[in-house]
């Protein structure tokens, strides 16, 4: 998605090189000097620039091939002087102590991006201009809503009329409030007061979405002249407007509330250090504030800093970022310090003194002191300022504070941020790697620590042991006592699964961060469940196991070949921990006199009637089969939520890892909603859904099941993905976290029955999934599916992707005899067929004969 930046002039020509960012994606200009365009003008001024620039085609065709957000961060700053020089939308933030997997290097632009990339993912396809300010961060703590169809689609927020006076506002009628009726700018308390008895108005936040045709007109109106987006063009909409204007009244208008919205405004010194203030008291719950701080106030805020004196009691609303505070220097309240560089100086602020450096040439400093509230001409300095030098001493400042951060680990953010790119910082600055942490250490934290330092193996270790130990569950396990005639099988037999949202939200240690929501049915292949395990007592005191499917057979008469289980490939990986877990294979007693105590040999077959690799939980699933028919015959009192916490510990014993949704979606039937919170106690909370989406006559045919034959073993995918969970990667985490809200959409479509939602969201999770990991849609797999896209509502490889088996949702039963059609006369190999699948109502089922 394009970005295109209103900078000021002095900016331009170094943005790339301070930020690094990608030049096909950020195009950054200014206003014409001297020239005042408005917002509206400067909206114009931006978009023909970045055509001209690029220079492909008519400007029409341009203009409709991709989205593009378009940041105004060209103003003069006066009131904010520290960074009129550099660029508001440049200026650093303080990483959220609440937060998870934010940069140390972070900045305005770069946080309130993803809000903005994600109302233009989701704007309708005649939608692809985005304007938005770039002195504002604007947060939503609740899902987005979808998005009207229409010409000019403008967010708003709820507020008092104190705050709204000072904003445009958008008013409609309460007899139909989702209609514009006007926008008036910066109304009176006693105009809004008065609106209020028959009108409902919304506070404009500055974040508008134009349809082309909207685009045009805005540029017909304002090229060449100064021209306000929001006094000119917005007072022209609606059904009464202020200033009526033939051609954008008739626009249609969506005024869409911002749920769970959130305002910072970041004009000012002031406000720059009340909003962050406001951000970081967001959350007070002590449990959700990740380190220990040690502030004498919360109002202090370093970053890219170096600071000699402690601050103390008297201090507070203090802004010290890209400086160096010398052990002579004192400071008392209300104070912004910004591009100080190394000094000796003896200086002592007043209360609300204010020093900003900028580096002049390639050796001077130019040093401002200034006051708090005083508005400050930056334009003939930033015409002067050496911005590589400025964005330089910032970055090396930031190098000398890893290592205090990773140090001081207890009362930092170090190990919430995102280690990737903390990881880059150390390699590029050369920093020491930090130590390992002591065993007292909070386990998650010995994870991260781990896991950045480069030590995958104790990475994984540890959280084996948390998952494994963590609840002293392992110790709690009664022994096995013989439960069955000498001539009775006990048969365990289950269903496979289809995630068909949240997927991922359920592997450690994500889920053990923040929890997981994944929404899985349970099928059965060709009318039987798929999965089978037979065990039956034996004379012999030794243990026979055997796979119908691959035709192994291995006889284990001690305790090592029992416990020597981590094998990934191995045919009685599974059935072998399975064993220990039930209590098998430990102490100094050997096998053959345990077995003797129990009163029999075990005799355990395996079937698995379906291919390695199918992306339907079949190895989590076929141990939960296991483990069930092993907790009958040995009498261990397990339950199905119990067999299911112990399969998660089983693949963290054979070292697969793995999350907790395949063998849920497996021994519980059903269409259900799996959940957890956080922590090491992993065990979902079950929400059972309506089945007429997949069990009525008019939609089951719409259900199909198509073997690829590609396989691919969910390790080598998972292995990435969860090093990026262990590092905090701040995309993986967003793209995470979106896929909960949209479980719970799909949850809540599912409720209303409603079968075109339904396809559709899958295809958004197939989507997603995607993002999270491009291999999940090879080469193949996407050919296959281009040949059936349009008669989908949505379709998506089950699992972790990458080849198995591909879920449709055809349109309707025609379209989905036209797909078997297609796929037949066209099998991409020998081995690819369709199956049919019903929906499983038992889940795990455990018999005796």
């Amino acid at each position: 998605m394009r970005k295109l930046l209103s900078l000021p002039p002095n900016l331009v020509s170094a943005f790339h090189d301070v930020t690094g960012l990608d030049h096909d994606e950020y195009f950054a200009t200014c206003d014409p000097v001297g020239h005042r365009l408005g917002s509206g003008g400067g909206t114009t001024w931006l978009l023909q620039e970045c055509y001209k620039n690029d220079g492909e085609g008519t400007f029409d065709e341009w203009l409709a091939k991709e989205k593009r957000i378009l940041i105004h961060a060209g103003g003069q700053s006066k009131r904010l002087p520290s960074y009129a020089v550099s660029g508001k939308v440049l200026m650093p933030l303080p990483v959220f102590r609440w937060e998870r997997g934010q940069k140390l290097s972070q900045n305005l632009l770069s946080v309130q991006l993803p809000l903005y990339e994600k109302m233009m993912q989701m704007a309708p396809d005649n939608i692809h201009t985005m304007v938005v300010s770039g002195d504002v961060l604007i947060r939503a703590t609740q899902p987005l809503q979808p998005i009207p169809q229409a010409d000019v689609v403008c967010y708003g927020l709820w507020l008092d009329a104190s705050v709204a006076k000072n904003h445009g506002v958008f008013v409609s009628s309460r007899r139909t409030p989702s209609v514009l009726k006007q926008m008036l700018q910066k109304p009176s308390v006693q105009t809004l007061g008065e609106l209020m008895k028959d009108h409902f108005y919304l506070t404009d936040i500055g974040v508008w979405l134009l349809s082309d045709r909207a685009v045009k007109l805005l540029m017909n109106r304002s090229e060449g002249r100064e021209y306000d987006l929001y006094g000119e063009f917005g007072c022209a909409l609606g059904t009464d407007p202020t200033k009526p204007d033939g051609g954008i009244s008739d626009l249609s208008v969506a005024i869409v509330p911002l749920a769970g919205g959130e305002f910072y405004h970041f004009g000012t010194s002031r406000e720059m250090i009340l909003s962050t203030l406001r951000i970081q008291n967001l959350v007070n719950d002590q449990r959700e504030i990740m380190h220990l701080d040690r502030k004498p106030h919360p109002s202090i805020f370093v970053q890219n800093a170096v600071t000699k004196i402690p601050f103390t009691d008297e201090n507070s609303n203090i802004w010290v970022e890209n400086s160096y505070i010398g052990p002579r220097w004192h400071l008392t309240h209300d104070h912004v310090i910004t591009g100080v560089p190394e000094n000796d100086w003896n200086i002592s602020l007043e209360p609300g003194e204010c020093i900003d450096a900028v580096p002049v040439g390639e050796d001077d400093y130019e040093v401002r002191r200034y006051r708090i509230d005083e508005p400050l001409n930056s334009n003939e300095l930033a015409e002067r300022a050496n911005l590589r030098r400025l964005f330089a001493q910032r970055k090396a400042f930031r190098q000398q504070n890893w290592g205090a951060l990773a140090e001081n680990w207890h009362h930092s953010v170090f190990y919430q941020l995102d280690l990737a790119d903390a990881a880059q910082e150390f390699k590029e600055g050369g920093i020491p790697m930090p130590s390992e942490l002591p065993e007292d250490a909070p386990l998650m934290t010995r994870i991260h620590n781990a896991m950045f330092r480069g030590d995958s193996d104790k990475a994984f270790t540890l959280l084996r042991e948390g998952l494994c130990a963590g609840d002293g569950l392992l110790q709690q396990t009664q022994g096995p006592s013989l439960c069955v005639a000498d001539d009775q099988i006990v048969w365990g037999r289950s269903p496979v699964r289809i995630d068909i949202a949240g997927g991922w939200t359920d592997t450690p240690p994500y889920c053990l961060m923040e929890g997981g929501n994944v929404i899985n049915l349970a099928i059965e292949l060709n009318g039987q469940p798929p999965l089978q395990t037979y065990i039956r007592p034996s004379r012999e005191p030794h243990i026979v196991l055997r796979s119908i499917d691959l035709g192994a057979v291995e006889v284990v008469e001690i305790n090592e070949q029992l416990t020597d289980f981590i094998h990934v490939g191995s045919p009685f990986s599974i059935p072998k921990a399975a064993l220990v877990l039930a209590g098998f294979g430990h102490g100094n007693v050997s096998l053959r006199e345990q077995l003797e105590i129990f009163g029999s040999g075990i005799e355990l077959t395996l079937l698995s009637a379906i291919p390695a690799g199918s992306g339907l939980g079949t190895s989590s699933i076929l141990a939960s089969t296991v483990l069930g028919a092993l907790n009958d015959f040995c009498g261990l009192g397990w339950d199905k939520n119990e067999i299911g916490r112990r399969t998660l510990m089983l693949e963290q014993m054979l070292t697969t890892g793995g999350g907790w949704q395949d063998q849920f979606g497996g021994v519980f039937g059903g269409v259900k909603l799996l959940q957890t919170g956080r922590g090491f106690n992993q065990s979902p909370q079950v929400k059972w859904l309506p089945n007429d989406l997949w069990t009525q006559p008019e939609y089951r045919p719409c259900h199909l099941l198509y073997y690829t034959g590609i396989t691919r073993t969910a390790k080598s995918i998972l292995a990435e993905i969860v090093r990026r969970m262990f590092l905090n990667h701040g995309g993986e985490l967003r793209l995470l976290r979106e896929m909960k809200e949209h479980t719970m959409e799909m949850y809540e479509a599912i409720q209303q029955n409603d079968f075109q939602r339904v396809g559709l969201l899958v295809r958004k999770t197939w989507q997603q999934n995607q993002l999270l990991d491009s291999g999940t849609n090879p080469d193949a797999v996407a050919a296959l599916t281009a040949q059936i896209d349009d008669l989908c509502l949505g379709y998506k490889l089950p699992g972790a992707g990458g080849g198995g088996y591909l879920y449709m949702i055809a349109k309707d039963p025609e379209a989905a005899a036209r797909i078997k059609q297609v796929l037949n006369s066209q099998r991409i190999n020998k081995n690819a067929r369709f199956v049919d699948m019903t929906l499983s109502a038992t889940g795990l089922q455990i018999s005796r004969s």
